[in-house]
């Protein structure tokens, strides 16, 4: 029982949580400095008539109103700041300020009829040493926003360089010549058509480069984003909802010029078809995007969807073209945990609910009847009790998570010295536990 206390303690190190720090301080955003503070009470006066500060809602620099950027590459900072006009719901906009012997000017400003803001991003698209302004304007055609680049001239005001309807929109570089290029996810939702096509920007034009048709007869995009896929490449990286809750998964890079999707994603194709809605990442933290795809645990080939705990499979597109199964994956959506297994379990071990899904169990597929692990949620009320009766029957526990009145813990029921080496090597140390519990945002 000890080395179990020294795990308890393990884990609440790993948190990274100060005992003295509260839930609440813990999400407050971290003080302004003087300088911002003066920034920001200048923008405030430079704002035209009944505006407020809005946020856009998506893109790369994180959730403020205010930018203090050198768009102008001559090592001076420009602010940037996004509003709404309080009088006008459909009106949004940004001005543009920049400091002048120690002052701040507004040096010009944008007005544009939206229902918000839906994306911003800088990037020296033409490669002259200066940043485009690239936004998102929510409101479009049919389930389409519009994106407007504005450079700021040589006079020191906007001028518009190009602008095109979209639905996703993402600064890239998929062809690897380290000059951005913009890739524009477009989906008409009423003729059920979309288009994915790669943008580069010359002469002060948006050109388009090459563009492939992808399914519209979906329910819209959970998911658009982009990264590299494998060692060498860039890529993006589509999950479309189809039906009441899955999806399908698609994978584009640049070959030859030309958009292809490497995973030849289709909602028929089974491989790449989620029964729920599943979102990619860099789940192992290499600098990767790994697909997630669902899959039953082996010999739960008679359970009922409703019952059925999937194991989420993380792929990886390697440079030889092949998936490689970097890891598989337990998801709680419910209390908020996800759970690696170890690899060894491929094939071997399968999941199954106890307790109407307050604990997930692991045995081996050769024996069911034998138990390797139960993850368990309880009320913390209950925890006094469940302790006695693990110490009564002698099997080891650990505490993986306490809070939200919810304690999530891992018990190890039985021990398996009895059984053939097959079953004793699929057994599962306290620290494995401990290091492949992980909580989840969603």
């Amino acid at each position: 029982m000890i080395s179990v206390l020294i795990i308890s303690g393990i884990v609440l190190l790993i948190s990274g949580c100060s005992l003295s720090s509260t839930p609440f301080q813990l999400l407050q955003p971290p003080a302004e400095s003087q300088q911002q503070s003066n920034i920001r009470q200048e923008v405030l006066q430079q704002l035209p008539p009944h505006s407020k500060l809005v946020i856009p809602d998506n893109g790369p620099y994180g959730a403020t109103a205010i930018f203090i950027k050198d768009i102008l590459g001559d090592g001076n900072r420009q602010v940037i700041a996004f509003f709404a006009n309080e009088a006008d719901e459909f009106e949004n906009g940004y001005i543009v300020l920049g400091e002048k012997s120690g002052k701040w000017e507004r040096l010009d400003q944008v007005t544009v009829p939206s229902r918000g803001i839906d994306f911003f991003q800088l990037a020296d698209l033409d490669g002259d040493g200066r940043k485009e302004i690239i936004t998102g304007w929510k409101g479009g055609v049919r389930g389409r926003n519009e994106l407007q680049i504005h450079s700021v001239n040589k006079e020191d005001k906007l001028e518009l360089d190009g602008d095109m309807l979209y639905t996703k929109m993402l600064v890239t570089d998929l062809n690897g010549d380290n000059k951005p290029e913009l890739f524009n996810l477009s989906w008409d939702s009423e003729k059920m058509v979309a288009e994915a096509a790669l943008y580069e920007f010359q002469d002060h034009q948006l050109v388009k480069q090459t563009a492939l048709d992808l399914n519209g007869s979906i329910n819209g995009y959970a998911q658009v984003v982009t990264g590299k896929v494998n060692e060498e490449r860039q890529g993006v990286v589509i999950v479309a909802d189809m039906g009441a809750h899955s999806s399908f998964t698609s994978m584009l890079i640049e070959d030859q010029g030309q958009l292809k999707d490497v995973l030849n994603a289709n909602p028929l194709n089974p491989e790449f078809f989620n029964a729920q809605t599943t979102l990619s990442e860099d789940v192992n933290g290499d600098g990767i995007l790994e697909v997630d795809r669902m899959k039953e645990p082996p010999g739960t080939e008679d359970v009922p969807y409703s019952d059925m705990p999937f194991i989420h499979e993380w792929v990886q597109w390697t440079t030889e073209g092949k998936l490689q199964t970097i890891m598989d994956s337990f998801y709680d959506f419910e209390y908020n945990y996800r759970f690696d297994l170890p690899m060894r379990w491929t094939d071997q071990v399968t999941l199954s609910y106890e307790n109407d899904k307050d604990s997930i169990s692991f045995r081996p597929l050769s024996n069911p009847n034998v138990y390797l692990l139960e993850i368990k949620v309880v009320p913390v009320s209950d925890k006094s009790k469940e302790i006695e009766k693990w110490k009564r029957s002698g099997y080891q526990y650990v505490t993986l998570r306490e809070g939200n009145d919810k304690w999530i813990f891992g018990i190890f029921p039985e021990s398996l010295d009895k059984y053939p080496d097959a079953i004793k090597s699929l057994t599962i140390s306290i620290m494995e536990l401990v290091g492949g519990f992980k909580n989840t945002k969603y």
